[in-house]
Parts: structure tokens; C-alpha cells; sequence
């Protein structure tokens, strides 16, 4: 079917606005606006979008007779067809579809999972004869998406160094490929490739340009990408009415500002739409390690067990690559020999090749468990993680985030992320000589977000709604706090461990004399500031009492078998003076 849109579907005005702070999208880190003043943003950023979408309907219609229920019918029935039924787009991935037909501008967050890349793909069932650049950040990424894309019927080619010839050159500018897929490098870098983009002939067939993992322009582009930071030159490319889509499950407002101006977003004539990435089927837990990187004992919960003589599928990251390296093998000494060859490694020191064997392995269930770098934890689709694991700290909250997001993609399956802290993040520097009022500094110095979050004296999930300024779209109470326990290598049946952090628990065991609840608020933080003290306060100094009791008892009860031990002994040294005299005098 032809589309009813072409190459210039709609004038806008591509007038880049500066971004300054506005209350719909620009809460800080841990911003302290409140739940309903976030939700008055959130609620004036749908209207606006959806607006825009209008405004660009109606434009459309008036121009080119565009039908917007006929291009939706028509992307959603192809993508039922294509996937057998198993892909119903939903009404939000229409919209985005629908945006890049009519050549708007978009932003979109939402969960790892949640199926962000169906977009990508919903305008060429509609625009048969448009090409869509994909901007990915790895090469395993680029060619696991052209897997995806292909299975849907689509012509797809991950264009990278490893990939590139002078043959693929030709078959791109023939139209051999609908979908190409490769990097801020390929596109700004490579002389030929870059050209091809920008030949005239070429570029008015390009429908869109989709950055996806957009969070690598703040955590990349300032350090060893920079081309990431100057994405916004490919518009140079094209005509200004080619849309740009970012995407990412893991963007703060800092970081969508940063990317704005990196990609020249106007936001006043851009589609935002943020479905936050909460995962109610992922359970948090924070590890608290004996040590660094010598510390692989923490590991140990992913050995096999009698009850459980299996390996689960794991992914454990580690920001150090030798230190990964050391990890696996640890770990492969203390399995059974034929669960050995089941655990491997995924790093940058590995070949191409060796990658690309490691990945499609773990990825098709011949390996269960992967000691990975950060390249394992950006979009890669694999199916039926049970487990992420952080080995210590990483610099950020969204790079926890986004390495979390691996597990359990399938929303029917529960996942479990394991963040595993070294004891340099709690230690604080020079306690004893601090003095009331001084900020407090640890050894480890870590993002305040990532910080807060770890700490957990509120709800987790809380912490990251504001962290990434997600909506508030789930009920507010905790619904699993239990599961958000501190857990050691000794698992401890203590049900309050869940919703109680360590640092709460310090100050209560470490004041006797508190009875009440008033008591408490009366002592200061960090217990007064406990979010469920009114609820569980009475309960854990019940608790409390009650261990203290047996504590007293037990030094009391120690203290009379010493005494009686004492008097006893004194009684056997009395005896045996008496008798050693006796003696004495028997021998005169």
C-alpha cells in the first residue's frame, strides 16, 4: 500500500529552543517536588503531546488527504501478520509510529522490556518504500535488532566496521535494505559511508533517524564516544522534515536536557512521551560485601545447591574486565565438571568473533551463566534471565538501571537483581573527629542517587520515581518491601529486614532506653525519619524488648555461673589450703 504521506509531509518550525527548566519534564535527581505536583507535569506533557499530534494530523490531512485511522489499521494489521499474532502494537507505539510518519520529533521512555523498538519498525508497513537509520551503540546490539527486524519480514543490515565492504555499499544505495543499523561513528567517521548518507539521491529516502539507548550520549560522549555528543550534525544530512525518535528506559531529566542539545530537539514541537520504567516483576536486592574485588565469596549464592542442582540464567556484571575474568574462573572451579563448559565471559579483550560465539550461546541457552562487562547491559534481547548481578557499585542509579533491565523481559516470568556492594560505600572518613553540622564523606564516593537508593530508607521504587521523574502511574505503596531486604551470606528469617534499612536498624539497637514510638521521633534521624515507623515502629521495639530481655537474661544467667563457678573455685582452693595444713602439721 502506498502511503498518503511523502518525502515532506509538514512544515515545522525548526527553531532549537533553549532547555531551561520547565516543571513537566525538568525534575532534578531526587527532586523533592511533590507526588501530585509531579503529576500536574506529567498530565501537561501528554496534553501538549498530543496536541502536536493533532496539529500535525490535521496538517497532514489538509496536505496530502493523510487518514490516521487507516495508517494505524494499516501498521498494526501488517505487524499482527508479519509476527502471527504474537505482536498487537499498542496505542502508545502507534502513536510514536505515527509521529515519525508525520515527521515529528520524539522522545520516548519506558521500561526495559517494554517493547520500545516495535515503533522502529510499525512506519515502513505503512511508508514501503522509506529506509530508517538506527543509531546503536555496540555491534552485538546492531545485529541482534537486524535479527529482529528480518523475522518480521523487513530487510535489515547492521552496517558496522566489522561488516562494511564496498559490495554493502552498493546494496544500500540500490534499496537492497530497508532498515540499516550501525553507530554514531559509521555515520560521522567513516568517509564512504558518511557520504552515501548524505548524497542527495539517498537521503530523501531516509524516513528517520532512531538514536536508541540515547542514554549513552551523557554516559559515553563526554568520555571515550564523543561522536555521540555531535549526532545532531546528521540532520545536515536530510530535509528538516525528517524526524529524530530518542529512546531509552533510563533517562533523567538532566540527561534528556543533555541530549536535546546534542541532537538539536526543539522541545516545543517535539512527541514526549515517558512511561517510566518501573518493573513490578523484578525484585532489588543490595548485597552487603566483606570486601573489594577480592571478595568473590559474595558470589556464592549462585552455586548450585542440593535443592537446586541447576544453574539459573545470570548475567553478572562487573566494571573491571580482569577482575570479570578472575570471577569466571573462581566460579568454574567450584562447579561440578559438566556444569562447567556453562559459564562464560563477554568483554571488550574477547575477538570479534569470540564475542559474537559467547553472546549467541548465552543467547540460545548453551551457557547459563555470563560474567560480562558493560556491553552485555545496553538493549541486547535475551530471553529468560533469572538474575543481574552488579559486582560492587556502579558510577551511577541508570547504570544500575539499565544492567537490571536485562533480567526478565518476559513480563510473565519474575526476575531478581542483585546489587553488590563493597564496604568502602558505608565508611565514613574521619567519624570520630567530625563535628556536628559537617557533611559526611565516605571513602567511596558514589552518585547521591545511586547512594540514596542503595541505602534504602524509603521505598526503592519511590526513590527511583523520583530519581528518573518517572509518572505516577503505580500504586504508591511498596507492594513488595519485603522482597527489598539487606541480605548477607547468611540468610536471616527476620521478615522487618525488608522494609528496614541498616541504618535504622543501627540507631534502634543501639538505644535501649527507647520504649515508644515518640520516643523515636524524639531521638533524631535517621530513625525518625523512618517511613514506616507509625506502622512498624511499636512492632520492632516489641521485637526489640523482647531480644533485649533474652540478652539480659542470658548475662544475667552468665553472671551466676561465674559466680557459682567463682564460689566453687574458692571452696576447692580453701579445702585444699585446709588439707595441705593438715598435712603439714602431721609430718611435725
Amino acid at each position: 500500500m502506498e502511503s498518503d504521506v511523502d518525502s515532506e509531509p509538514a512544515e515545522r518550525n525548526t527553531t532549537l529552543s533553549p532547555c531551561e527548566p520547565e516543571s513537566a519534564d525538568a525534575g532534578t535527581p531526587l527532586a523533592s517536588d511533590s507526588l501530585s505536583a509531579r503529576a500536574a507535569a506529567h498530565k501537561r506533557q501528554k496534553e501538549a503531546s498530543e496536541a502536536l499530534l493533532k496539529d500535525a494530523r490535521e496538517l497532514a490531512k489538509a496536505k496530502f488527504n493523510y487518514n490516521p485511522v487507516k495508517a494505524r489499521a494499516t501498521m498494526a494489521e501488517e505487524c499482527k501478520k508479519r509476527s502471527n499474532g504474537s505482536i498487537v502494537p499498542h496505542g502508545w507505539q502507534l502513536d510514536i509510529a505515527e509521529c515519525l510518519v508525520l515527521g515529528v520529533d520524539c522522545e520516548l521512555i519506558a521500561p526495559t522490556g517494554a517493547g520500545k523498538t516495535i515503533p522502529f519498525m510499525l512506519p515502513l508497513f505503512y511508508q514501503h518504500d522509506k529506509i530508517i537509520i538506527i543509531i546503536s551503540p555496540l555491534n552485538a546490539l546492531e545485529e541482534d535488532q537486524a535479527r529482529r527486524f528480518r523475522a518480521m519480514g523487513l530487510s535489515a543490515q547492521a552496517v558496522n566496521g566489522t561488516t562494511y565492504t564496498e559490495d554493502l555499499r552498493e546494496d544500500i544505495e540500490k534499496g537492497k535494505y530497508q532498515i540499516l543499523v550501525t553507530s554514531p561513528n559509521m555515520c560521522l567517521q567513516h568517509d564512504k559511508f558518511r557520504a552515501l548518507l548524505s548524497a542527495p539521491a539517498f537521503a530523501q529516502r531516509i524516513s528517520a533517524f532512531i538514536i536508541d539507548e540515547a542514554h549513552c550520549i551523557t554516559q559515553w560522549g563526554e568520555k571515550f564516544r564523543n561522536e555521540y555528543l555531535q549526532l545532531g550534525t546528521l540532520r545536515a544530512f536530510v530535509s528538516a522534515r525528517v524526524p529524530f525518535l530518542v529512546t531509552s528506559a533510563t533517562l533523567t531529566p538532566t540527561d534528556l536536557c543533555t541530549i536535546r542539545k546534542s541532537v538539536h530537539i526543539n522541545r516545543a514541537n517535539t512527541y514526549h512521551l515517558n512511561l517510566g520504567n518501573d518493573r513490578p516483576n523484578l525484585e532489588w536486592h543490595v548485597v552487603h560485601m566483606k570486601a573489594g574485588k577480592s571478595d568473590l565469596d559474595s558470589l556464592n549464592f549462585l552455586l548450585p545447591t542440593k535443592e537446586r542442582p541447576n544453574l539459573e540464567r545470570t548475567i553478572v556484571f562487573f566494571d573491571d574486565i580482569q577482575v570479570s575474568m578472575e570471577a569466571c574462573r573462581w566460579f568454574r572451579e567450584r562447579l561440578p565438571e559438566h556444569l562447567r563448559e556453562r559459564v562464560s565471559c563477554y568483554n571488550a579483550r574477547r575477538g570479534a568473533q569470540s564475542k559474537r560465539d559467547s553472546y549467541e550461546r548465552f543467547r540460545d541457552g548453551s551457557t547459563d551463566v555470563w560474567f560480562a562487562s558493560e556491553a552485555a547491559g545496553i538493549g541486547c534481547d535475551l530471553p529468560g534471565i533469572k538474575n543481574s548481578v552488579q559486582f560492587m557499585a556502579p558510577s551511577s542509579l541508570s547504570i544500575w538501571f539499565q544492567r537490571a533491565g536485562r533480567t526478565a523481559r518476559q513480563k510473565d516470568i519474575q526476575g531478581t537483581a542483585y546489587l553488590l556492594v563493597q564496604p568502602t560505600v558505608f565508611q565514613e572518613k574521619g567519624k570520630t573527629k567530625r563535628q556536628e553540622g559537617d557533611e559526611i564523606e565516605y571513602v567511596k564516593t558514589i552518585e547521591d542517587g545511586l547512594r540514596t537508593w542503595t541505602e534504602g530508607e524509603r521505598c526503592r521504587r519511590d526513590i527511583a520515581d523520583e530519581y528518573f521523574f518517572n509518572p505516577p502511574v503505580r500504586d504508591r505503596e511498596c507492594l513488595l518491601p519485603i522482597l527489598q531486604y539487606e541480605i548477607s551470606y547468611i540468610t536471616i528469617a527476620v521478615p522487618l529486614g525488608g522494609i528496614m534499612p541498616d541504618t535504622v536498624l543501627t540507631a534502634f539497637a543501639s538505644n535501649g532506653r527507647w520504649r515508644t514510638v515518640e520516643d523515636v521521633t524524639n531521638g533524631g534521624p535517621p530513625a525518625a525519619n523512618w517511613v514506616w515507623l507509625s506502622r512498624h515502629g511499636p512492632e520492632v521495639l516489641n521485637l526489640l524488648r523482647g531480644v533485649d530481655d533474652q540478652v539480659r537474661a542470658a548475662k544475667e544467667e552468665a553472671h551466676r555461673l561465674k559466680m557459682d563457678a567463682k564460689k566453687a573455685e574458692t571452696v576447692k582452693k580453701k579445702a585444699e589450703a585446709k588439707r595441705a595444713k593438715k598435712e603439714e602439721q602431721e609430718q611435725r
